[in-house]
């Protein structure tokens, strides 16, 4: 899922709705189940989290 997709469904006027938003993004990597390593979930997670508080600045550049 994009991080478009999951911002549609949110009221993104306030801090809470990224905290959402990171929050699903956390529990799909959960979801997953992957075996794989810490460290290398944390980056991951680092690396999404970033990709998403982008796409959330830009969509709120579009909505305004």
């Amino acid at each position: 899922m994009s991080g478009r997709q999951i911002t549609s469904q949110i009221n993104l006027n306030s801090a809470q709705s990224v905290r959402m938003v990171i929050k699903r993004i956390n529990q799909g990597l959960d979801d997953q189940k992957k075996p794989a390593k810490n460290i290398h979930r944390r980056k991951i997670k680092k690396h999404r989290i970033k990709k998403i508080t982008g796409d959330l600045h830009g969509f709120c550049a579009i909505q305004s």
